[in-house]
């Protein structure tokens, strides 16, 4: 029953990230992001139960959720600097002041880029066959196959 939680969470899991494409929309990695998290607090709480070597290899996962926060937080940021500049207070801007925002619109783009393209060679790692077996069992299959 414990491990069926876990179960039910990787296949949210690898069914969201799956769907993660190279132009997929902030939201869809939003929503990843949020998985991915109750994935690891499931995995916290099975720690006792679940097998060991799976339990590490989840814990993992926190450099995942770590990637998608950051790029969430860049995404955020520019919504945020181009909402401000977009205003009537911000169209009235000193050249030296729209100058820097545009800066700071270059660095949080180069954030979310990064992390981006971090995200895809991480994805492939985790979500490799082996761990894909053993985390979402098919259902003939004993959910302690593979263990």
């Amino acid at each position: 029953m414990a491990l069926d939680l876990l179960h039910a969470a990787a296949r949210r899991v690898f069914k969201k990230g799956d769907k993660v494409g190279k132009h997929s929309p902030p939201e869809t990695l939003h929503a990843l992001r949020s998985a991915v998290k109750r994935l690891r607090y499931t995995a916290d709480a099975l720690e006792d139960v679940a097998p060991r070597d799976l339990v590490l290899w989840l814990k993992q996962t926190a450099e995942i959720q770590d990637l998608l926060g950051t790029y969430n937080d860049a995404r955020v940021m520019e919504s945020q600097l181009t909402g401000w500049i977009d205003t009537a207070p911000g169209r009235k801007l000193r050249r030296k002041t729209v100058l820097a925002v545009g800066g700071l619109l270059g660095v949080q783009e180069r954030r979310a880029r990064d992390a981006r393209k971090s995200f895809r060679r991480l994805w492939r790692e985790f979500a490799k066959e082996k761990w894909r077996r053993r985390l979402v069992p098919e259902p003939e299959e004993s959910p302690e196959a593979g263990a």
